[in-house]
């Protein structure tokens, strides 16, 4: 179905902790539906509830039961509820409301959910581990499975990795950090993941999940402004590791030398600060990345080419907006999806950020018709290859 479409089509389920049996459907008491799926994040959802939901209300339990945003029939959203807000009775014209009136349930209530990746955040690394040489998605895997398994929140069928990083050292502690933790972190050095339902995905960054598009001016409701941003441009990223000191790049033939120095603890071998380095080097390409900027009123219009179920994050979207000074074809990967649904409408907002490539190669078969349990569509393979770089030497006055 196209974007664009209201309230009626959408239903919201409550449901034990392994997706059943059914606690609530609080359909009926919708008033507004918020959510979003994000990479290398948890994606969240807050449903408001109207007059009359207080039977419904007393049923869910936080912590326990899960929320799943049904669209049209197909699964969108799905996650763990961690707070239910009772907003008591609202109040009339006339000032508080009358005993009679709170009795046929003039209510107000709020969910907010989580997607499932939250629960690796209560689950504690309880053993040391120690790789002189290990893909970080490897080790992820390991320590995502010995994490959930004491007591699996249904979860462990669902996870998905999909190993193609530059092997690196790893050596960490019993109990000196969680599980969602470790992820964060290898989130900002060469690891992507995003939740589908109850897949986790967790993949190389230097790959995407799919594609859509190409999406044009037309598409967009608002005008998107178009951000060249020279101060996330990096030619030579250095980075200090427990007494390591590794860089990687170089002087840019066009740009210069752009030198920035950071700090990494959780490194302790020189490969390890190395590979630090290379996953810092802002500006992909060889130039200074160009963004485009969606803010918050900033919409996909009706007629985009795509359906709301193809809009994962981690998927390559190409872009192609020639209606201004300052011309961009080029393909960005999906980092968030933002859809309100209310009496106004649905909304979807996106949040992109730049691949190295204009229209860069990739899958672009898009996401598969095929679905799991959750109702939520499956992410395609990655590319199989993955090129190394060739490692420097230690690092050296220029």
């Amino acid at each position: 179905m196209t974007l664009g479409c209201g309230l009626l089509n959408y239903e919201i389920l409550v449901n034990d902790r392994c997706g059943a049996p059914r606690v609530s459907r609080v359909t009926d008491f919708v008033e507004r539906i918020e959510f979003t799926r994000v990479l290398d994040g948890p994606g969240a959802a807050t449903i408001t509830l109207g007059t009359g939901c207080c039977d419904e209300l007393r049923k869910i339990a936080s912590l326990r039961h899960t929320l799943m945003i049904v669209r049209d029939g197909v699964a969108q959203w799905d996650g763990v509820i961690l707070v239910k807000e009772d907003g008591g009775t609202r109040r009339t014209e006339s000032g508080r409301a009358t005993t009679s009136e709170r009795r046929v349930g003039i209510d107000v209530a709020t969910l907010y959910a989580f997607t499932y990746e939250t629960w690796l955040d209560v689950r504690a690394v309880r053993t040391a581990y120690k790789y002189d040489s290990i893909d970080p998605i490897v080790y992820l895997e390991e320590i995502i499975r010995a994490g959930l398994e004491p007591d699996d929140p249904c979860l462990l069928e669902y996870l998905d990795f999909r190993p193609g990083v530059e092997p690196t050292e790893i050596a960490i502690e019993p109990y000196e950090s969680s599980v969602g933790d470790e992820l964060r972190e290898w989130g900002k050095e060469g690891v992507d993941y995003t939740s589908i339902g109850r897949r986790l995905v967790v993949f190389p960054a230097d790959t995407t999940l799919g594609a859509v598009g190409p999406f044009r001016d037309e598409h967009f409701l608002t005008v998107p402004r178009i951000l060249e941003q020279g101060g996330d441009f990096t030619s030579r990223a250095i980075v200090k590791a427990n007494g390591h000191v590794r860089s990687a790049g170089s002087i840019d033939p066009y740009y210069g030398l752009v030198e920035r120095i950071s700090e990494n603890d959780r490194a302790t071998t020189s490969t390890g600060a190395f590979n630090s380095a290379k996953a810092r080097l802002g500006g992909l390409g060889g130039r200074v990345p160009i963004y485009i900027v969606l803010d918050s009123d900033t919409y996909l219009a009706p007629e985009t080419p795509v359906e709301l179920e193809e809009l994962w994050p981690g998927i390559k979207v190409d872009i192609q907006l020639l209606e201004r000074c300052t011309e961009i074809y080029q393909s960005f990967k999906l980092a968030g999806t933002r859809v309100v649904v209310d009496n106004e409408g649905e909304k979807v907002a996106l949040t992109l950020i730049p691949l190295e490539d204009a229209f860069a190669e990739g899958d672009d078969s898009g996401l598969p018709e095929g679905i799991d349990d959750t109702g939520l569509p499956l992410p395609v393979d990655p590319p199989e290859e993955i090129t190394e770089p060739t490692e420097p030497p230690e690092l050296a006055p220029l």
